[in-house]
């Protein structure tokens, strides 16, 4: 079980560049994920999220809300990986997704009321 983690990001002034990330190996590039009740669980290294995602231990799929330590907001997987790499190589970008594209479905259950 991993450590909970509470808040909403790095605190201000503290937020590495993006680019920093890109020198690590993908499957060890650290995620936090939210369950379905809001609660905010990581860091976790993307290969062990592999592995439980592909167990099916996340029911919502690829709605699954994540962020990079360095995001602020989290996004559905979907946003963030190709649907057949998923925790498997780099996300599609190590940048935070633009906001309307996670507007763009459903709301998802478990996410954190907009700011």
């Amino acid at each position: 079980a991993g450590r909970r983690a509470r808040g909403a990001g790095p605190p201000a002034g503290r937020r590495p560049p993006a680019t920093a990330a890109m020198a690590v190996d993908p499957a060890q590039v650290q995620w936090y994920y939210l369950d379905r009740s809001g609660n905010e669980f990581g860091p976790f290294p993307a290969d062990k999220l592999r592995d439980w995602y592909d167990r099916g231990l996340f029911p919502v799929g690829e709605e699954l809300l994540v962020r990079l330590p360095h995001w602020y907001r989290h996004a559905p997987l979907k946003f963030v990986y190709e649907k057949e790499s998923i925790f498997k190589g780099p996300p599609r970008s190590y940048d935070e997704p633009a906001q309307q594209q996670q507007q763009q479905g459903a709301p998802h259950q478990g996410a954190p009321p907009p700011a």
